[in-house]
């Protein structure tokens, strides 16, 4: 398979020619569809737990690439929690970062209703 995109030095989207950097649109933003709900759906592979991936110069969780895209990096030690209970929305106003033991004890949580 033929790479589209790669990173360069400043860790910066470019396409594959080098020519210029790629938008966040131009990566992530054709592929979403907006819901009803807020959640924003990227047409994409899901994995066997259900996240969505892409490939963007290498395969992401398209989930983390839209938050550390558009909120910042993930806390060392931290994982997303969705909110919304969507495994493949990757709206950062869904998203938040928690320690694995918080997001177990909120799955624990959630399970019991």
């Amino acid at each position: 398979m033929k790479r589209r995109y790669q990173r360069v030095g400043s860790g910066d989207l470019t396409n594959i020619a080098g020519t210029r950097p790629l938008t966040f649109e131009e990566v992530v933003g054709r592929h979403v569809q907006v819901q009803p709900d807020g959640c924003w759906l990227y047409n994409g592979q899901d994995d066997k737990y259900g996240l969505t991936s892409g490939f963007v110069g290498q395969p992401v969780l398209i989930h983390r690439f839209v938050y550390e895209t558009l909120v910042g990096p993930i806390e060392p030690g931290h994982v997303l929690h969705h909110r919304c209970l969507n495994k493949g929305c990757c709206n950062p106003a869904h998203l938040e970062q928690l320690t694995p033991s918080e997001h177990t004890r909120l799955h624990a949580k959630s399970r019991k209703k």
